[in-house]
């Protein structure tokens, strides 16, 4: 599970950034209370009883890569192209570029760990935490693969 912001915003024609949104909640709020994800939409659904919607929320907002630093660069090698396979199904995205952070995709510790096991069922190679943490981005854990002897 992840925490999620919906934002509106108040002038239609501005559209906030995402990551100066999630910078500025980790000035002020603990990190555990940050979203992982801000997604800036039109409106909120609401129910017939004007509460919000969260099921049509999360329906008709898509999935695909949200802003963040890094330009988007497509997997080069299969390695790249497997890892990204990867992070788009556990982080429930698509678009992941091969230089994205994971943690500014959202995602977080325990769905690491569950990455770097998948890694090593699939790869039969083992890639520690800490190398995860050093470079979390499928170009990174492509070159720690090919560094631990996966197949090409």
């Amino acid at each position: 599970r992840r925490l999620i912001a919906y934002v509106v915003p108040a002038d239609a024609a501005v559209r906030p950034s995402a990551l100066d949104m999630r910078a500025r909640l980790a000035e002020t709020l603990p990190a555990y209370a940050v979203p992982s994800l801000v997604r800036v939409v039109d409106d909120l659904p609401l129910t017939p009883n004007g509460k919000v919607d969260r099921t049509a929320l999360e329906r008709r907002t898509v999935q695909e890569r949200p802003e963040v630093n890094a330009p988007h660069r497509e997997p080069e090698s299969d390695l790249e192209r497997a890892v990204t396979g990867m992070w788009c199904d556990h982080l429930g995205l698509e678009g992941i570029g091969a230089d994205d952070d994971f943690f500014e995709l959202g995602g977080h510790s325990l769905l690491a760990v569950a990455l770097i096991a998948e890694l090593h069922r699939e790869f039969g190679t083992e890639i520690s935490p800490i190398s995860f943490y050093l470079d979390p981005t499928p170009a990174g854990l492509a070159r720690s693969l090919a560094q631990a002897g996966a197949p090409r």
